[in-house]
C-alpha cells in the first residue's frame, strides 16, 4: 500500500475575475518510488450572474518511471457531490434524468437540489479532448456525479507520458433544462 505526498502549491492565480492554483502531488509506492506525478490546476471564474460561477479543473497524471495501469473501477478522478437532500435531481446531455443518468455516456451531467425555496446545482462538462469522451458517469442517490475514466475499462499511462483530463463545473442558481447547458 502506497501513499500520496502532501500537495505542493506551485502557482497562485488571482486577478479581477478569477482565482486559482496549481498543485503537484507524488503517488509513492511502499518501496518509496514515485509511481505517478499528479498535477491539478483549478481556476474559479466569476460570471455575470451573482450566484453563478465556473470552475475549470485540469488534471494530469504522469508516469515518470514506468507504465502505470489504472484498473476498471466504478469511480475515480473528478467527482462533485451536493449536500444530501432526497429531493436532488440529475440531468445529462442526453436528456436522461435521475437514475437513468447512471453509467451512461454523456457530454455533461448536472446535479441540483433545493436550498430553502431556491434550486441550486452543479453541472460538470467533459471536454471533447478527454480520452473516452463523452465520459461514462458514476451517479448515485446521494447527489454525486463523477465523469469516471475508469468506468469505461482499464487504461494505461505510458512511461514518461502524461494523461490529461479537462473539466468545467458550472455552479448555478435556478432550475435548468438541457437547452441551458448546450448554449
Amino acid at each position: 500500500e502506497g501513499k500520496q505526498k502532501s500537495p505542493r502549491l506551485v502557482d497562485l492565480i488571482q486577478d479581477q475575475d478569477r482565482a486559482g492554483w496549481r498543485s503537484l502531488t507524488d503517488w509513492v509506492s511502499p518501496a518509496g518510488e514515485v509511481i505517478l506525478e499528479e498535477e491539478q490546476t483549478i481556476q474559479f471564474h466569476a460570471l455575470d450572474k451573482s450566484l453563478s460561477y465556473v470552475i475549470d479543473f485540469d488534471w494530469g497524471l504522469r508516469a515518470p518511471n514506468g507504465a502505470v495501469k489504472i484498473g476498471r473501477h466504478d469511480y475515480g478522478g473528478l467527482a462533485v457531490r451536493m449536500p444530501f437532500d432526497p429531493r436532488h435531481t440529475h440531468l445529462n446531455s442526453n436528456g436522461e434524468q435521475n437514475k437513468a443518468t447512471a453509467n451512461k455516456k454523456a457530454s455533461w451531467c448536472d446535479v441540483s437540489r433545493p436550498f430553502g425555496n431556491q434550486m441550486y446545482g452543479m453541472a460538470v462538462f467533459d471536454h471533447p479532448s478527454n480520452s473516452g469522451h463523452p465520459a461514462t458517469w458514476r451517479v448515485d442517490d446521494q447527489g454525486l456525479i463523477n465523469p469516471s475514466p475508469s468506468l469505461q475499462g482499464d487504461w494505461t499511462i505510458e512511461a514518461g507520458r502524461t494523461r490529461r483530463f479537462h473539466y468545467r463545473i458550472l455552479v448555478h442558481e435556478g432550475e435548468r433544462d438541457a437547452r441551458f447547458f448546450d448554449n
